[in-house]
């Protein structure tokens, strides 16, 4: 499963993974929407293979992902028995006497687009009861930008059925979130990943810098390391951080989706972890906790110094 910021970061994952496909031999089946489908081809011919060559020989089949998820659709959630029916045969069709097939598939995304998201994950579901009767490798692309459409809760329970989660691009990107100077609130939701704690200081930071509070850098960006450690280490969930500027304070919240509190304990000299909440209350005003629907959020308070 793969997280893009845009077409550009999704035609690359896409490529390197069909492209891979092809140097091992293995046919390639690929359900895109209209607007990747063509991207997909330009960015694998960059890559020196013929699209065309390979699907008349049957090694590369492409298809529309809207229409073809029509096949699978009855009163709005996926039907199971038209899914085996309609994605068997293709992969009968595609695999042949291959044992392996790699399938990139966008029918999820598109639901998940449309504000669907039970039969999403129910689709997600159908992936992977095939994939214990068969053999494929499968790959799943989201942009970046539903997590924040939909709950955090659903947002873990899609990774959850996946057996793996990449980041997008802008994780790794130096000057990720460089802020607004004028906006004095923003937020953005992070994956259930390593990669998305220093993805978050960069924008905690970014932020920061924008609006002149360059002193509160440094212990900002440790509090919110530590809340957000907690919420991958701990709860195993993605997160929503919000950083706002009013009345002299500087707030920064995390939010996660799961149970429970955040709870200072007393860790032993030699604990190499379980410090995070005395760290996060040795350098704030004020820090505090509390309930959400589906979860929690953890808050730290700065005074200003812009």
């Amino acid at each position: 499963m793969s997280f893009y910021d845009g077409d550009q970061d999704a035609i690359a994952v896409v490529a390197s993974f069909v492209a891979a496909g092809f140097g091992a031999g293995e046919p390639v089946l690929v359900v895109a929407t209209a607007e990747h489908r063509p991207l997909l081809d330009a960015a694998l011919v960059e890559l020196g293979f013929d699209p065309q060559g390979l699907r008349s020989r049957g090694r590369f089949v492409t298809l529309d992902a809207e229409e073809t998820l029509a096949e699978l659709m009855v009163e709005g959630m996926p039907d199971a028995s038209a899914f085996r029916a309609t994605v068997g045969g293709l992969l009968d069709d595609v695999q042949g006497v291959d044992a392996r097939v790699r399938v990139f598939g966008e029918m999820v995304a598109v639901l998940w687009d449309e504000g669907n998201i039970a039969a999403a994950l129910a689709l997600e579901g159908f992936w992977n009861e095939l994939a214990r009767q068969r053999s494929f490798a499968l790959l799943c692309a989201y942009p970046h930008a539903v997590l924040d459409q939909v709950s955090l809760a659903d947002v873990g329970r899609v990774c959850a059925l996946h057996s793996e989660v990449k980041a997008p691009t802008s994780y790794h990107a130096a000057g990720q979130a460089a802020g607004d100077p004028d906006v004095q609130h923003t937020s953005w939701a992070f994956l259930p990943v390593p990669k998305a704690v220093p993805a978050l200081r960069r924008f905690v930071s970014g932020t920061l810098r924008a609006w002149g509070e360059e002193a509160l850098v440094a212990d900002a960006v440790t509090v919110s390391s530590e809340i957000a450690t907690n919420a991958i280490s701990h709860a195993d969930s993605p997160f929503h951080a919000s950083i706002e500027r009013s009345e002299g304070v500087v707030r920064i919240a995390v939010e996660d989706a799961g149970p429970g509190t955040a709870e200072q304990r007393q860790a032993a000299h030699e604990d190499v972890s379980g410090r995070g909440i005395m760290i996060v209350e040795a350098l704030t005003e004020r820090w505090g906790h509390g309930h959400l629907p589906g979860g929690k959020v953890v808050w730290a308070e700065f005074p200003s110094t812009a």
